[in-house]
């Protein structure tokens, strides 16, 4: 009760509402002013930042992937390439054919690191873990579509009568799908078994596309053609979230907000 009384009895002088506003207005002068123009400089100063650790860290990652997956993709399309020239084989279905093995190949590069248990450890990297996966995916994709440029650009070479232009929608189309396929049941089988089923769905697909197709495809424009590429590769990028939301940050990733 005496400290009830004593904080009844204490009066509080109130403060002069123009002399709140003079000391506001005073410590305003000594506040950092950011302009429209310095704010701008400054998002772009974070841009030109972001796009260059990104890019160091593609050479990192570049530098640390497996290279037994480059050199078996190049092996393998090789093969692929050498047996379809020697056979005389249908150049579309060749390219159709052989175009999604680098895919396949680099999804077992990324899986074999969660069966391995190599995740945990780079989740302990300077870069984030959706950084590390981002750089691998990207570095498989240019891989993917370099080694399909390249392909292209012989088979359009041996056969005079291709159109390259048609040879390269052929050859990026299965590349899209197969990426979609495999990156969904990636997000739902969390391990190697999605690549066996991704594999098993690519070999069916291609077992369906006969050469009396691919004739069929040279008399669409390559507009439309390139119009399918892009529609796949939307549908890409969506089955790319839905492999970060499923499979990385599934569990024990769970904390890592993709």
């Amino acid at each position: 009760m005496d400290i009830e009384n004593f904080l009844d009895s204490y009066v509080v002088k109130k403060v002069d509402e123009e002399k709140i506003d003079l000391t506001i207005e005073t410590l305003r002068n000594y506040m950092h002013k950011n302009s429209s123009k310095n704010l701008v400089v400054n998002k772009n100063m974070y841009l030109l930042n972001k796009i260059s650790a990104n890019m160091e860290l593609m050479k990192i990652q570049f530098m640390l992937f497996n290279k037994v997956y480059i050199i078996a993709s190049l092996i393998l399309t090789l093969g692929g390439l050498i047996g379809a020239i020697k056979y005389n084989l249908n150049p579309y279905v060749s390219s159709y054919t052989i175009a999604p093995i680098p895919v396949l190949l680099g999804l077992v590069e990324i899986l074999r690191g969660k069966e391995e248990g190599v995740w945990e450890l780079e989740l302990s990297y300077k870069y984030s873990f959706r950084e590390i996966i981002f750089a691998k995916l990207t570095i498989i994709g240019i891989t993917s579509i370099a080694i399909s440029l390249f392909m292209s650009f012989i088979l359009a070479n041996t056969y005079s009568e291709v159109n390259l232009l048609k040879l390269i929608n052929t050859s990026l189309t299965p590349i899209c799908f197969i990426s979609i396929v495999s990156l969904v049941t990636a997000s739902i089988y969390r391990s190697m078994n999605s690549i066996a089923l991704s594999t098993g769905i690519w070999i069916i697909c291609s077992n369906m596309v006969d050469s009396n197709t691919f004739k069929n495809i040279a008399n669409v424009s390559n507009l439309k053609l390139f119009t399918m590429v892009v529609i796949l590769g939307i549908l890409t990028i969506v089955s790319l979230r839905a492999f970060y939301k499923k499979s990385i940050n599934f569990v024990d990733y769970k904390k890592f907000d993709f």
